[in-house]
């Protein structure tokens, strides 16, 4: 039988079950209690601000796609 490739595989994992976060977010009550978590949108205005974060991100992402590349 056929199998996808595992990063294939992994990407429509990720692809599903952001889409059950989304749905099961949207479906649900919105809670009107304070949370001591950080909203998403807070979350990303302060990764936005360190601008080092996003720099070793990329670096990250880079040597992903060298090991990909060598290794395919």
């Amino acid at each position: 039988g056929y199998w996808p490739h595992y990063l294939l595989l992994s990407f429509y994992l990720f692809v599903g079950l952001a889409a059950f976060m989304i749905g099961i977010s949207l479906v649900t009550q919105k809670n009107n209690k304070p949370s001591p978590l950080p909203t998403l949108r807070e979350t990303y205005t302060g990764l936005q601000e360190s601008k080092l974060i996003w720099i070793l991100w990329g670096i990250l992402a880079v040597i992903m796609a060298i090991i990909y590349l060598i290794f395919n």
